[in-house]
């Protein structure tokens, strides 16, 4: 199988959404849609990517607020924590109403109730659990790949200073995350990918 992802950034905060894709099959998932784009609709149009799932790594506005959009173009659930689950249904809760785009979804949902491994399409994706930044917050490691939202980035964490969060958990998510591989390519939700070797260099919180 040979599987590649495509970032794009999208949305007022630039968040990293992903497709990830099977070369073969041209089966694949889309991963925190932020913000229906163009770029991504061509994207898929242009490779002919089949769209299977969406997953959201949490619940805040900027990874959601494409979800609608994907979900009904390919008919295909959202994949997201039972914790943040709520937060697709509140403005207030998914932040979005504080900038003046009020956003929900009540579509087609699929809750993750704990750790697990999901097979989809040629996919088997290991969903790990990390609260911390939000109560319901993951990481998806598949394929050498970690996708880990606002949980890890390069050189720092998502911030834990929203009435969701809690400094403590996250503490222990990381600890978690440490003991991944270091070939593992690490796709945070905003800025730059890297290596689990080189994150371990630059990114003091995972010193614990």
């Amino acid at each position: 199988m040979g599987v590649e992802v495509k970032k794009f950034e999208v949305g007022p905060l630039s968040t990293n959404c992903y497709i990830l894709f099977d070369r073969l099959s041209r089966e694949g998932i889309i991963i925190d849609p932020g913000l229906e784009d163009a770029k991504i609709d061509q994207f898929i149009k242009n490779e002919k990517i089949n769209l299977l799932a969406i997953f959201l790594t949490h619940g805040h506005f900027d990874h959601i607020m494409g979800i609608g959009h994907y979900s009904n173009l390919f008919d295909i659930p959202v994949y997201i924590h039972k914790l943040d689950h709520p937060m697709l249904l509140d403005p207030v809760k998914n932040h979005s109403d504080f900038f003046g785009i009020p956003f929900v979804f009540e579509g087609k949902t699929i809750l993750i109730e704990e750790e697990e491994s999901i097979h989809i399409g040629p996919f088997s994706l290991q969903i790990i659990e990390t609260p911390g930044h939000t109560r319901g917050s993951i990481c998806i490691l598949t394929c050498n790949f970690l996708f880990s939202g606002d949980t890890l980035f390069v050189d720092t964490v998502g911030r834990t200073d929203f009435p969701e969060s809690a400094p403590e958990k996250l503490e222990k998510s990381l600890k978690k995350l440490s003991e991944l591989d270091d070939g593992i390519t690490v796709h945070p939700g905003h800025m730059a990918s890297a290596k689990m070797s080189i994150i371990r260099t630059k990114n003091p919180f995972l010193k614990l």
